[in-house]
């Protein structure tokens, strides 16, 4: 499905319940991962029209992760998973880390 002049944006969901409030945890200023990082996403053409996404980050944020899930959005067509939930490691070197964003509906 394309959305013509929408732009796409990802829900952080990374939280944890404090009382009666949800509370980002961690904080989206918390540098996420050190060093270089390639955050990668596989398009599935029953989510929609796109191609795969990659884009490399220096020790990004979780703030840059989720601005990464809104441009894998795009990238991928994927409109139905828009909950950023955290990341897997998909490799990992001394030089450079390979993830992938979980992404929820």
């Amino acid at each position: 499905m394309k959305r013509e002049g929408i732009a796409p944006k990802a829900v952080y969901s990374v939280v944890k319940i404090v009382g009666s409030r949800l509370i980002a945890d961690p904080p989206r200023k918390t540098v996420a991962l050190s060093g270089k990082v390639k955050v990668v996403g596989r398009h599935e053409p029953f989510w929609g029209t796109g191609k795969d996404f990659e884009m490399v980050l220096e020790s990004p944020t979780y703030n840059d992760l989720l601005r990464a899930a809104s441009k894998q959005i795009k990238v991928t067509g994927d409109w139905h998973h828009v909950y950023f939930e955290g990341f897997r490691l998909i490799t990992g070197s001394a030089h450079e880390l390979t993830i992938e964003l979980v992404m929820g509906s």
